[in-house]
């Protein structure tokens, strides 16, 4: 919030500026002229330059924004927690179009991003698994583990998929750093038991 404020007040100040420079002969800031006698000096020439750097960025960034509220909403319509699961069940047609907008919006808003949010790859994760597109939510999730590895909500997300695959050994390598982050959470804690005791089950079956 705080950061969207200081975007605001630089833009609406600098539009001010800009607006005020061409309407005036005269304009100084502080010990800078930037309008002389109706011309702009080498330091007002060189604020427009900035003016409009600024101007691409800010457009930028509202875009990307853009694009995530789209999917975020596109996102909360597909009921990603309560299909993502469901192996045998198919979508419904409302959550198949929803899940196409999300997978759209956040593929394009990652693409125009600057820096890499794992909340990106989180997502298309969680629509890959309701779209049963299991090997790929594996990969955006392994992709949104290397972006942030310190954020251990990701390592037991992708240890959960992991171990909706059969894959219990490969879940509990996967879980381990999530442990290992918050030693204290009693979920992580819980997701393991049940994954060796899986695991433990398959190696006494084979």
């Amino acid at each position: 919030l705080l950061f969207s404020l200081s975007l605001s007040a630089m833009t609406a100040f600098m539009v001010g500026i800009a607006i005020h420079g061409f309407r005036a002969e005269n304009l100084k800031i502080t010990n800078h002229t930037l309008r002389n006698e109706k011309r702009w000096t080498t330091s007002g020439r060189v604020f427009l330059g900035i003016t409009i750097v600024w101007f691409v960025f800010v457009g930028h960034c509202g875009v990307v924004q853009a694009y995530t509220y789209v999917g975020n909403r596109a996102f909360e319509a597909t009921e990603v927690g309560a299909w993502a699961y469901r192996r045998n069940e198919p979508l419904p047609a409302s959550n198949q179009a929803a899940t196409r907008r999300a997978v759209n919006a956040f593929e394009s808003a990652e693409s125009l991003a600057m820096f890499s949010d794992f909340r990106y790859a989180a997502r298309l994760s969680g629509l890959a698994m309701v779209q049963k597109k299991y090997q790929t939510a594996i990969d955006q999730m392994q992709r949104a583990t290397r972006i942030d590895p310190s954020y251990a909500s990701n390592h037991s997300d992708l240890a959960g998929i992991l171990g909706f695959m059969g894959r219990h050994e490969d879940a509990l390598a996967a879980l381990a750093p999530a442990i290992e982050l918050a030693p204290e959470n009693l979920q992580f804690q819980t997701q393991k038991l049940v994954m060796a005791s899986n695991a433990r089950d398959l190696k006494g079956r084979a």
